[in-house]
């Protein structure tokens, strides 16, 4: 009813105050108008403070002020919104908005610094609302599932995000020039032993056959090869071995036994040519050698080169891994006379004086090195990250991404600052859930883990998109 009316119906009926030309009417109309106005102005001013009713942005903003927040929380869901088709409607948008901005208050109140918390937000800035988390058993993973406040109808699918504490980074060391026979130790942060790639370069022409030697598990890896001057030869973590990235693994092979047991030292993972096996804080105890995949390699004849694929490859250690690295030496022989005296073939022969008569010089390295460098050696591994987490978002948010913006995925890390623990970095970036070669796993079906659902998942390919790696 409006204020007139309202006012006029308490008049007594006998003056029929209400009834068309009288005077009365016509106060009370002109003075109800400028009321209605004030009436209206008053319920605006009420719903602008009230963050589920206010209707403008420029309300939206100074309620969320007051929170320390900004407009550029929503700028990843003005982002859906414009790529939505057909286009959502102001106050269809303004409802997420303001749905959005609740879930903000209230994460940042009771969740920041959790994973809840920083899941929670990512969410949020994409216009989803976590519905639950699953936390895998290893502590790394942690999947989300999410309703979409943009979506229609109840029957909408649920968004999965994933976080991943401390992802895996590439971490590297060198290559550094060493010398024949050289004692170094590669020292690294992490949370697991880890398989490394070895990489050795080639110097001058004194790379021959080399040998690295992790000294505290009794192993190596080692090439009958000789690598080039500036060649690089790799012993991939994976197995692989690679010269000039041309496969040379059948020439190499590894062997696992005591090594440089040292009476000299006072080091815990020393081997030790005793039985200490009642005494627990004694290191480990000598045997022989034992190469792989062949197991003669250390006979005077061998069965090299073998057929298998693969190497164990050389694993690092939580903090200090010590290693020896040697270069081939060559050893003392002589020529075969052929008829009237030529030289002929080389006949090798044992070290000793009267082997053979030397009419050359022979590489006898110095004792200790000379320092001259025999080869650079470098290390490759993968290692978790600490202070990191990583939040994975849905490969269809790329789509949203335009030459003349920030990836939606960096807009979305930008507003994970509040959300995360101090001094942890969070990272952002697009999941792809194909089955991709090399990355892919065989997963449980019954598990809950992100991984094999959000990342190196299962999914198969469209016919239509060229898979990675694939060539003419």
């Amino acid at each position: 009813m409006a204020t007139a009316e309202l006012v006029l119906s308490r008049f007594p009926r006998h003056l029929d105050a209400d009834a068309p030309g009288k005077v009365i009417g016509e106060v009370v109309g002109a003075l109800a108008t400028a009321a209605e106005a004030q009436i209206v102005q008053v319920g605006q001013i009420r719903r602008a403070r009230r963050l589920g009713e206010l209707d403008q942005l420029s309300d939206l903003a100074r309620v969320i002020g007051i929170h320390g927040f900004g407009l550029a929380v929503l700028d990843a869901l003005a982002r859906r919104v414009r790529g939505t088709d057909p286009p959502i409607r102001y106050d269809s948008w303004l409802d997420v908005a303001r749905q959005i901005v609740a879930d903000l208050i209230v994460l940042q109140r009771e969740e920041s610094g959790t994973i809840a918390g920083v899941l929670g937000a990512a969410a949020a800035a994409l216009g989803l609302r976590v519905s639950d988390i699953d936390h895998d058993p290893d502590g790394y993973w942690h999947l989300a599932r999410c309703a979409d406040l943009l979506a229609q109808g109840d029957d909408a699918e649920q968004v999965l995000l994933a976080l991943e504490e401390n992802p895996p980074r590439l971490a590297d060391l060198g290559p550094s020039p060493f010398a024949h026979s050289a004692r170094f130790a590669v020292m690294r942060q992490g949370f697991d032993t880890v398989p490394t790639t070895v990489i050795v370069r080639g110097v001058a022409n004194r790379t021959a056959q080399p040998m690295i030697v992790n000294i505290d598990e009794g192993f190596g890896v080692v090439t009958t090869l000789a690598v080039p001057d500036g060649g690089v030869l790799r012993f991939e973590r994976d197995g692989r071995v690679e010269l000039d990235r041309a496969s040379v693994v059948r020439s190499c092979f590894t062997f696992l036994g005591a090594v440089f047991a040292d009476a000299a030292a006072d080091h815990p993972k020393d081997f030790v040519f005793a039985d200490t096996s009642g005494d627990p804080s004694a290191g480990g105890v000598a045997v022989y050698a034992v190469t792989d995949p062949v197991d003669d390699r250390f006979d005077a004849t061998s069965s090299l080169p073998h057929s298998a694929p693969l190497l164990q490859p050389i694993r690092l250690d939580r903090r200090e891994t010590r290693f020896a690295v040697f270069v081939g030496v060559a050893t003392f022989g002589s020529l075969a006379a052929s008829g009237g005296g030529t030289p002929g073939a080389a006949v090798e022969a044992a070290p000793h004086q009267w082997a053979g008569e030397f009419d050359r010089t022979v590489f006898l390295p110095e004792t200790p090195p000379s320092g001259r460098p025999a080869f650079e050696i470098g290390f490759e591994w993968d290692e978790r990250e600490a202070y990191a987490v990583k939040v994975w978002l849905p490969m269809e948010f790329q789509d949203l991404d335009k030459d003349d913006e920030s990836p939606i995925r960096e807009v979305v890390r930008g507003q994970l600052d509040r959300y995360r623990a101090a001094g942890v970095h969070c990272y952002t970036q697009y999941a792809d859930p194909r089955w991709t070669l090399g990355t892919g796993i065989v997963r449980d079906l019954e598990t809950d883990s992100a991984l094999g659902v959000v990342v190196a998942g299962t999914e198969t390919w469209s016919d239509d998109i060229e898979q990675p790696g694939d060539g003419p």
